[in-house]
């Protein structure tokens, strides 16, 4: 009797372990997903009667010129944005190498991270400053003119994502060399005995 108890208790226990985050991803997510769902089939302005209205909000929607040009700059964040791990790995591989003043280099990598949102705003809005910032130096260097980047419908949105990529980059950095750095060195020796490469 005690023993079929514990095998049973033995059973169990993941499926309790597993309860109470199903039950929190259930609610919070599933829920609020449904919930979300069944509230835009109708006409409601958060405090009145719902009014059903079927399809009718899809359809407005599709219909908006503003829901293209939100979708199309979301698709773009997204696409850009996958740059980010195999940017930080590299260089994380780069940064990982014992060379003298490298920490000088992770922590210059690494300093986006720790920035404040308010202040990689400035130091790009300066980066992007067609008269004296960084891209009017590039493009005076060259002969050409800089284009006001953040005012202009075509290149304003891959300018805040690049903005805002560049601490995504500098977080899938340090991910990356938390592992790098917890590979045992017995194991790089030997590839390297067995002439593999970088």
């Amino acid at each position: 009797m005690l023993r079929n108890r514990r095998k049973l208790l033995r059973r169990a226990t993941p499926a309790l372990l597993l309860a109470s985050g199903l039950l929190l991803f259930l609610v919070v997510i599933v829920f609020s997903a449904l919930r979300t769902f069944w509230i835009s089939l109708h006409v409601w302005d958060g405090f009145g009667d719902m009014a059903w209205a079927g399809l009718a909000n899809y359809v407005e929607l599709w219909r908006d010129p503003q829901f293209w040009v939100s979708l199309r700059n979301n698709v773009i964040w997204l696409v850009v944005f996958l740059l980010a791990p195999p940017l930080g790995l590299a260089i994380a591989l780069l940064v990982n190498q014992k060379i003298r003043s490298m920490r000088l280099a992770k922590s210059l990598f690494f300093m986006p991270l720790v920035l404040s949102t308010v202040t990689v705003g400035v130091i790009f809005v300066w980066f992007y400053d067609p008269t004296y910032g960084l891209l009017a130096l590039i493009f005076g260097a060259f002969g050409g003119t800089a284009p006001a980047v953040l005012s202009s419908d075509t290149w304003v949105t891959l300018a805040v994502v690049f903005a805002a990529l560049w601490p995504q980059v500098a977080f899938c950095m340090v991910l990356f060399l938390a592992g790098l750095n917890n590979l045992d060195e017995e194991i790089i020796g030997a590839g390297r005995v067995d002439n593999a490469r970088g």
